[in-house]
């Protein structure tokens, strides 16, 4: 729920990758389209490929979820 995904989003702000990839994953299978804007800082962090592999993983997936595949932002 909402509070989970706000602890996640302040997740992606560790340094420690490990738990930023973990949150990633777990926001993408959450589904909140709110963590979207957040997954795209991490996806445009140059901080590791994993990580923004992962991110960007999460987004199509939040956006198959919300029914708006590949195209259009959500919210």
């Amino acid at each position: 729920g909402p509070p989970a995904v706000d602890a996640l989003m302040q997740a992606l702000k560790s340094e420690r990758f490990h738990v930023r990839e973990n949150a990633v994953k777990a926001l993408g299978r959450i589904g909140d389209p709110r963590a979207i804007p957040a997954l795209e800082a991490v996806r445009n962090d140059r901080r590791g490929g994993i990580v923004q592999r992962a991110a960007d993983e999460a987004i199509q997936e939040i956006r198959k979820k919300a029914g708006t595949g590949n195209q259009g932002a959500v919210p």
